[in-house]
């Protein structure tokens, strides 16, 4: 797991009230990482995919291939469709970019919707959060839970950014080319 995190430039936060749960390496979203509030019983899943592991086998003679970091767009309303109910997929909102940069990420989008038992069982409602960062990786975290629950709003606040992507030392983002330094005139 901190190979995988390494290679996605991403961290994980503070699990204070969260407990480790297996994570699920089957299904339409395995994840590697996932925690429950130790309280309430929410869920919290994250699937990473670093850029640098997709391939992309693509043969249409009259276009090029998708370079990996044009997938996300298309990757987020398939996965959100995938982990949904057939009555129950959201509506995908674009972060603006300011808002993406809260997890780091170049690109953000974030969509409420009911997951579909296959997916995940005693949840009537999930929240799936899409990040990209160019270069770098795009990270999927769904968060578990009963918005009719009183609680629920203040837990998801609290989970909102438990998974996002490092910056470095001078606090720019991972993979963000540093700025070269002018030679005195």
């Amino acid at each position: 797991m901190l190979r995988l995190l390494d290679e996605c430039a991403a961290e994980i936060g503070a699990l204070d009230g969260f407990e480790s749960a297996t994570p699920i390496a089957s299904g339409p979203l395995p994840c590697e990482f996932r925690v429950r509030d130790t309280g309430l019983g929410f869920e919290v899943r994250a699937s990473f995919r670093p850029l640098s592991r997709v391939q992309v086998d693509y043969d249409d003679p009259h276009s090029a291939t998708p370079e990996p970091d044009h997938l996300h767009p298309m990757l987020f309303p398939a996965l959100l469709e995938a982990i949904s109910t057939v009555d129950g997929v959201g509506e995908e909102v674009e972060l603006t970019p300011e808002l993406a940069r809260e997890w780091g990420a170049d690109w953000a989008a974030m969509s409420l919707t009911m997951p579909d038992p296959a997916y995940a069982t005693g949840f009537p409602d999930a929240l799936f959060l899409g990040l990209h960062r160019n270069g770098i990786a795009d990270v999927f975290v769904v968060f578990l839970f009963d918005a009719g629950h009183p609680e629920a709003k203040a837990w998801t606040r609290r989970a909102l950014h438990l998974v996002r992507f490092r910056e470095a030392d001078d606090g720019r983002p991972i993979g963000e080319e540093a700025p070269v330094a002018e030679d005195p005139p």
